[in-house]
């Protein structure tokens, strides 16, 4: 499906397979807006969609920025907000009330300096703030809980003595005295990989990739939850156009913001070969704000069923102002140049914005039809009735129809709402409403087919005007803080209609959109920015009289020297260029880093594996290291006996059902026979892997990094002297927790000092040089020296196993000190009494996963 976009709002689509069969496509359309004070006009450049999950600093390891668009529903609806709290007039305070007031929502967190319990067990303010991050690292929790990037209550103490206390807490709540625990509490995302998310799943948790679900059948038997990214205290039931927002405390200018939206909303049409226009029905399904920027964003979705994933159609996407709903006609009289260039486009672009002078919208879409008027997916889905699997129904997916000219339908016969539902879409009554359940649904408008309708003339340019409109007035400037400001898409709808008042259409019904794995989203073509005008006369509102007279509007203001259009003279043509977006991923690949040619015949011979093996086919140019086009004669047999084992070994490592931490527990109780003999395992995981460093070579490279410092810092001086004498004696070499207590002296030592030198200067230069000289960690273990690794299965990172690789590969690892990686091990019972799991691995083969994505991701704000 081709998606042509005529305005500002972004949007994209995903192509998924439903358990039952078929394809769905879901379209995800999203407006961007500035946080002023009364009405938040939409921003002059728009957020693109976001095709994957956004951490900050671009770690996987922290909280999320903002979680992908690319889902293919929301059972619920997401208020999310992700930035810093601010203190009133930006004067440093030791504590303040975070609260957002959105709809059903209505939350407060309260918002401390750093504090930390001192060694004679009274509670210490260390400092006043005038802003402060409301990211999960500053939130209570820790390893093994339901924040696991959260502030360990009752931790360590640290070299000081001090022991700290997370900065986020819950309103009314009081510490006493230490080791008091209370629940992780935050605004933001919560990443799929955290137990509140991943537990969704069930049985498919070990399995899931987010990078790669689009390629499966979506099991039917997992929680539909799982794709909502709010905390359960900030999804709602919907979400209006015209939202009213009330923020305290989270904005840099206005301790107390009160704002709406200004209700504009997408609508779209989709036309098949052969049938009439088609009306997509949307639901606003998220709202992001982020407040160091001062801007939120709507997302909106919408679902239809495919034949398959190229089915032929084209949709067009418009931005409808508060109280106006557009035909078909409207748009096409607005943009005809566009429809025409789509229709010429080839069938693997499926996303394409226009610059046209006409009205001003402007999108980004990758879409499919949805039959109007059917109810929500999951409308009847509730968590612990089901899941998707209490969803189904039957219903048949529809021939596609003949070909012919998408733009110029022959019938006049409007699709039947219901053949295009998903099989296991459920009509029942719905615990969860369906926006049109909320405000009085309004069919879409029957269109009859261009050949048979009279189609109005485009009125003449402004110019000349057949209704006078009011005077185009140029768009003003965005003023500073508390004045308001003005939208450059501002035009030619009618009034907004007053807070409260459902400014919405019909909702859509679940079916979802494509883009067979690997996801992409095409560069668009943008839209030039007109001049905001006044509000047409309401008679005319949602007219294609008043489309045309606002389209001339823009193409007189595009041009200096606009040539006048006569009734029969069609809209310029379309500027056509990339927009600048660049390119998607989302494609995952596995690089075999090694394996252990010893194993070779054991993992042949595991029965769980032979089926596998056998179906991989005979020989693989891929792995075949010989010349393809040498005579068969020359090729070495010992060559062509490592490709046929790289090839089984891959097949392994990348077909294999993987398993987690608890399977590998599982694997090794099975694997004890009746009369007590052990034959140890081989199991296939899937997660992150961490290489440790050298406690040791840490203490070296970390005075190595600041002796250039010691000049003039006496303190630093004297404890780099101390660990130097210290690094002479013998009996350092074998105290890995009397290293770490220096390592920790000296950075405390290098702290202290007042240098103009990034918090982050001792920590780079330090794990560049171990990371260079790959000064692992090793534990000799099996009768010989190993690295240790702590590898972690996806949502538990929170729990390690040691996974033991040969120490010659020190020097073959990428140079990483985390990477995600399937591996083939032989499960062990623990080897090393320090370590707090209960068994080992013994890797006997590796792979690196890695992620072809250029999207771009937040960096440190």
């Amino acid at each position: 499906m081709d998606v042509i976009s005529t305005g500002p709002l972004r949007a994209s689509s995903v192509v998924w397979k439903p358990a039952r069969g078929g394809f769905a496509l879901t379209v995800v359309c999203k407006a961007t807006y500035v946080l002023t004070p009364g009405e938040s006009p939409l921003a002059a450049e728009q957020e693109y969609i976001n095709e994957d999950d956004n951490h900050w600093n671009d770690d996987p390891a922290r909280s999320l920025y903002s979680p992908s668009d690319l889902v293919p529903f929301k059972v619920r609806c997401d208020i999310l907000l992700v930035g810093h709290a601010f203190a009133p007039r930006g004067e440093p305070v030791r504590s303040l009330t975070a609260h957002i007031l959105i709809g059903e929502v209505d939350k407060a967190i309260t918002v401390h300096g750093d504090r930390a319990w001192g060694q004679d067990g009274q509670l210490r303010e260390l400092s006043r703030f005038s802003k402060m991050p409301l990211r999960y690292e500053r939130a209570a929790g820790g390893p093994e809980t339901t924040n696991p990037v959260g502030v360990r209550q009752g931790g360590r103490p640290d070299p000081y003595g001090n022991i700290a206390i997370p900065n986020l807490q819950p309103p009314g709540f009081h510490i006493t005295a230490p080791g008091q625990l209370f629940e992780p509490i935050g605004f933001g995302p919560i990443a799929p990989s955290w137990p509140a998310r991943r537990e969704k799943l069930g049985r498919h948790a070990a399995n899931w990739s987010d990078a790669t679900w689009t390629a499966r059948p979506l099991p039917d038997d997992i929680d539909p939850l799982y794709f909502n990214a709010a905390p359960r205290d900030q999804q709602t039931q919907d979400i209006r156009d015209n939202e009213r927002l009330v923020l305290e405390n989270l904005h840099p200018a206005h301790a107390r913001l009160v704002t709406s939206l200004p209700g504009v909303r997408p609508q779209a049409f989709v036309v098949r070969p052969g049938a009439a226009p088609n009306e997509i029905p949307f639901r606003c399904d998220t709202l992001w704000i982020d407040t160091d920027r001062s801007l939120c964003t709507l997302t909106w979705r919408s679902q239809l069923m495919l034949d398959r994933p190229d089915q032929p159609g084209r949709i067009l996407l418009a931005m409808a102002q508060p109280g106006q709903r557009l035909t078909f006609e409207d748009i096409r009289a607005v943009a005809p140049s566009a429809i025409a260039m789509g229709a010429s486009l080839s069938e693997e672009q499926t996303s394409v914005t226009v610059d046209v002078e006409p009205e001003p919208e402007s999108g980004r879409t990758t879409i499919a039809p949805t039959p109007a008027g059917a109810a929500l997916p999951f409308a009847s889905a509730a968590r612990g009735q089901g899941g998707l699997k209490s969803l189904r129904q039957t219903a048949p997916v529809p021939p596609l129809p003949s070909q012919s000219d998408p733009f110029n339908p022959q019938s006049d016969k409007s699709p039947n709402v219901n053949d295009g539902a998903p099989a296991w879409l459920s009509r029942s009554s719905a615990s969860l409403p369906s926006p049109s359940s909320i405000a009085p649904a309004q069919p879409p408008p029957v269109i009859a087919p261009p050949v048979t309708a009279p189609v109005t003339p485009p009125p003449p340019p402004v110019t000349n005007p057949v209704i006078a409109p009011p005077p185009v007035v140029p768009s003003p400037v965005v003023p500073a803080a508390p004045a308001r400001v003005e939208s450059p898409w501002a035009s030619m709808a009618g009034e907004r209609p007053p807070f409260g008042q459902d400014a919405r259409q019909s909702s859509p019904n679940i079916a979802v959109a494509p883009i067979p794995p690997p996801r992409q989203s095409s560069p668009g073509i943008s839209m030039p920015i007109p001049p905001a005008a006044a509000p047409a006369a309401s008679s005319t509102s949602g007219s294609a009289l008043a489309a045309s007279n606002a389209a001339a509007s823009a193409a007189a203001w595009a041009s200096a020297n606009p040539a006048p259009l006569s009734p029969e003279a069609p809209l310029p043509s379309p500027v056509v260029r990339p927009a600048p977006r660049p390119p998607s991923g989302g494609r995952e690949v596995t690089d075999l880093l090694w394996f252990d040619p010893e194993f070779i015949d054991r993992i042949r011979d595991e029965p769980k594996w032979k089926k596998l093996i056998a179906s991989l086919r005979p020989k693989s140019p891929e792995f075949d290291d010989s010349d393809p086009f040498e005579d068969a004669v020359s090729k070495s047999p010992e060559k062509e006996k490592e490709a046929d084992d790289r090839r089984d070994v891959y097949g392994v490592l990348t077909r294999a059902e993987t398993t987690d931490l608890e399977g590998v527990n599982e694997a090794i109780a099975d694997a004890v026979k009746d009369d007590g003999t052990f034959i140890r395992p081989l199991v296939v995981l899937a997660g992150d892997i961490a290489f440790p460093f050298d406690e040791l070579e840490t203490l070296k490279a970390t005075v190595t990094a600041v002796t250039p410092l010691i000049a003039g810092d006496k303190k630093l001086k004297e404890t780099v002297d101390t660990v130097n004498e210290l690094l002479k004696t013998p009996w350092l070499q074998s105290g890995t927790g009397v290293a770490e207590g220096l390592t920790g002296r000296v950075k405390e030592a290098f702290a202290q000092g007042n240098r103009m030198l990034p918090p982050s200067y001792l920590e780079t230069h330090t794990e560049r040089i171990l990371l260079e000289q790959r000064h692992y960690q090793r534990r000799t273990v099996f009768g010989e020296p190993w690295i240790r690794s702590l590898f972690s299965s996806p949502g538990g990172a929170s729990q390690t196993i040691p996974a033991y690789l040969p120490e010659t590969l020190s020097k073959k690892l990428p140079m990483f000190q985390t990477m995600r990686v399937r591996l083939i091990a032989e499960a062990h019972l623990q080897q090393d009494q320090y370590e707090t799991h209960p068994s080992a691995l013994r890797v006997i083969a590796i792979g690196r996963v890695a992620s072809l994505n250029g999207s771009p991701r937040p960096s440190s704000r």
